[in-house]
This record gives C-alpha cells, structure tokens and sequence, in this order.
C-alpha cells in the first residue's frame, strides 16, 4: 500500500505548469487504485472494514456532487469541514459545502460546489485542523482522492454585455451577451429568459434571440417604441439558461440602458 502522509496541498496548488501537475496526480491515482482499490470483487465498505491498516478510502467516482470515504473503523471528527481540501486542477474552484457521516457504515459523504469555467478536474485530501480526523487515537491525513474528472460540473457565466455603453433610444437595438462556454441553444433563444425591467414611460420588447455557438454569443434584440430622455430600461440573462452540460446560470446577469 502506498500511503500519502504529509503531502501538501499547498504544495500542488503552486505548481503553475498543469500538465506537470496532471502527471503527479495521474500517479498519485494510479498507486492508490493498484494499491488501495483492489477489492477483488467486495464493495468497498466491505473492503475497508477488511484492510483497517489501509486508512480510509476514496470512492472512486462521484456520486452528482457528492465524493464518499469509507472508513475502516470508526473515526473521529469527519464531520469537520477543516479536515477537508479540494484542489481544482486548473482554472475554477472547488468548495466542500458540507460532511455528513454514518457511525452505522462508517461512511462519509462529502458535498461539494462548483464555479468558474474549466472541466479538467480536481482531487479531495484530508488534512490536518485543529480537530483532526482520528481512527483509534491516530490522527488521519494525507489520504488524496482520484482525480474526480469535471466533464462539466461548472455552472457558466456572462462575460459581457455589449454594447457596454449604456446610451440607448428610441428603436430596434441589438445587445450582445456573451457568455463564458458552449451554451444550451434551446434555452439561449427563449426570449422569456431575459427579464427586462424599466423606470418612467417607456415600453420595451425582445422581438427576437439568435445564438452564434461560435462567439457562445446571444443577439438579443429589444424594439423600445416609447419613452423620454432619462428613462431607463435592464435586459438581464437568468438561470433558466443553461450551458451544454445542462448547468445553469447561478445568478442574473443584468446591464442597464438610458434613453437619450
């Protein structure tokens, strides 16, 4: 058994060439699923009650957004967040949300949040806080995870709103939102999907919305027949859109426009 004591996750963190950093982990991985994972055909609740001197160990896929760890014994302390590190292996970042734990299976379940843009996956450590993780008076740590692909579990974002500049008027207008990744056409083009909200006389419709995959743009185009100079009017992208993956929008992205 290979076993992963002291290593940091600060250490990873500073490596700033990825593919070095994919290499170690793709080695880390294979030495704990030829090492750990050879459970011969048991599960492995079964298999970690079967080898306590293992320490814990990973599942090795997800399960939606939750990561297991199964414990050979009964341990102490799981539950605490700071006994925890997520490590994305590029861009985006991983949070762990929150840890439950069955005494009962001696299993804990990890729930995990995701944001930014990149899908080229993270891994899971234990680590040391000031309330470790213990198994029969041993503190637990070091214990790295499989390298948890992200085929995309990052919800997207809006990068911009173009024309930026908020002068508008009376017509029929285009704006541009341009998104952070390849987008789900079907709910790109759903004009309901752009609230729009407005102050003074004006009134204001989206008359149409064309994707351009290419550009993951939206032309978004509002045709304003009234109002007066200083009124104002929002065209803002909600979370009923959705990026290839199916991941939505986690908040409104909105930009404000004046008439002139």
């Amino acid at each position: 058994m290979i076993y992963l004591k002291q290593l940091s996750s600060n250490y990873i963190n500073s490596l700033t060439n990825t593919t070095v950093k994919i290499v170690i982990l793709s080695l880390i991985f294979f030495g704990i699923v030829m090492t750990g994972l050879s459970c011969d055909g048991m599960d492995l609740y079964e298999y970690a009650n079967d080898n306590a001197n293992y320490g814990p160990i990973w599942s090795p896929a997800l399960t939606g957004n939750i990561a297991t760890i199964y414990f050979p014994e009964e341990a102490e302390n799981v539950t605490v967040l700071s006994n925890y590190s997520a490590i994305a292996i590029n861009n985006g970042t991983v949070s762990i949300s929150a840890v439950t734990y069955d005494s009962g299976l001696k299993r804990a379940e990890l729930t995990l949040t995701f944001a930014g843009t990149d899908g080229s996956g993270f891994f899971l450590m234990i680590v040391q806080s000031t309330a470790p993780i213990k198994m029969g008076g041993s503190i637990i740590e070091g214990q790295i995870s499989p390298v948890y692909p992200t085929t995309d579990l990052y919800p997207p974002t809006v990068e911009d709103f173009l024309p930026r500049a908020t002068a508008s008027s009376i017509g029929t207008h285009t704006i541009n939102v341009v998104f952070s990744e390849p987008m789900a056409e079907s709910t790109v083009v759903v004009p309901s999907n752009y609230l729009t909200q407005y102050s003074g006389s004006i009134a204001i419709a989206i008359s149409s919305v064309t994707y351009y995959p290419a550009t993951y743009t939206a032309a978004v185009t509002i045709v304003v027949t009234t109002g007066t100079t200083g009124d104002q009017y929002r065209i803002a992208a909600n979370n009923n859109i959705t990026d290839a993956a199916g991941n939505s929008l986690t908040t409104t992205y909105s930009h404000w426009y004046i008439l002139e």
